[in-house]
C-alpha cells in the first residue's frame, strides 16, 4: 500500500512555485517595474535640484544655509519619491489591466510595458494620480500645476490644428487669453493666485512702488 505523504509532495510542489516566480511572465515586468520607478527617481532629482537651489537662493533671503540646505533636499527628496511612486504604480497597474484584458494561460499576451488598449493610460494614470499627486504638499502642488498647463497647451495645440487656425495663430490666441486673464486676477484678487505665481508677478510688476515709497532700490 502506497499514499504520498505531505513531505514527498513537498518538493515537487515548491519547485513548481520556483518555476512560476521565475518565469518570464513575472520576472520581465518586475524589471520593467523596478527600472521605472529608479528612472522616475533619478529624473526628478536631475530636474529639480537645479531648479529648487535656484528659487531658494532667489527667494528665501531670510534663511541662513542650512535652512535653505535643508529647503532644497525637502523639495528634490519630495519630488524624486513622488515620481518614482507614480512611475512605478503607473507600470504596476498597466500590467494589471494587461493581464485581465489579454486573457490567461497559452493565449496570455506578452507584456510590453506599454498599455494593451488606450484606456489603460487613463485608468493607470488616474490611481497613480489618486495615490501618489493627491496628497496636497507643495511639490505635488507645483507639479500638478505645471502638467495642467502642459495638457492645456497639448489641447490648444490639437484644437488649433482641427480648426485650421494652424500653431502659430492658435499661439497667438492662447497667449492673449493667458496673459489677459492672468494680469486681471493678478490685479483684481491675488490672494487667489498660486503662491510662487503672485511672488513673481510682485517683483515684477510692484517693484517701482517699492522704489517709490523709497524701500528698495534697483
Amino acid at each position: 500500500m502506497s499514499s504520498s505523504s505531505p513531505s514527498s509532495s513537498s518538493p515537487s510542489h515548491f519547485s513548481h512555485l520556483h518555476d512560476d516566480v521565475s518565469s518570464p511572465s513575472l520576472s520581465v515586468p518586475l524589471s520593467s517595474l523596478l527600472h521605472t520607478g529608479l528612472s522616475g527617481l533619478l529624473y526628478a532629482v536631475r530636474l529639480r535640484t537645479p531648479h529648487a537651489l535656484l528659487m531658494t537662493m532667489l527667494f528665501s533671503r531670510g534663511m541662513n544655509m542650512q535652512q535653505k540646505f535643508e529647503k532644497i533636499t525637502k523639495a528634490v527628496g519630495g519630488h524624486a519619491k513622488s515620481l518614482a511612486l507614480h512611475a512605478f504604480i503607473y507600470k504596476a497597474t498597466l500590467y494589471a489591466l494587461h493581464l485581465v484584458t489579454s486573457g490567461t494561460g497559452t493565449s496570455l499576451v506578452p507584456f510590453s510595458g506599454r498599455p494593451l488598449r488606450p484606456y489603460h493610460s487613463l485608468i493607470a494614470g488616474g490611481v497613480g494620480g489618486w495615490l501618489v499627486w493627491g496628497d496636497f504638499t507643495a511639490v505635488n502642488y507645483q507639479v500638478t500645476l505645471y502638467l495642467l498647463s502642459r495638457v492645456l497647451a497639448s489641447a490648444a495645440n490639437s484644437l488649433s490644428g482641427r480648426s485650421g487656425l494652424g500653431r502659430p495663430r492658435g499661439y497667438r490666441v492662447a497667449s492673449v487669453l493667458v496673459w489677459a486673464s492672468v494680469m486681471y486676477l493678478f490685479e483684481t484678487d491675488p490672494a487667489a493666485m498660486q503662491h510662487g505665481l503672485r511672488r513673481s508677478m510682485e517683483e515684477v510688476y510692484r517693484l517701482d512702488e517699492r522704489v517709490a515709497a523709497g524701500g528698495e532700490v534697483l
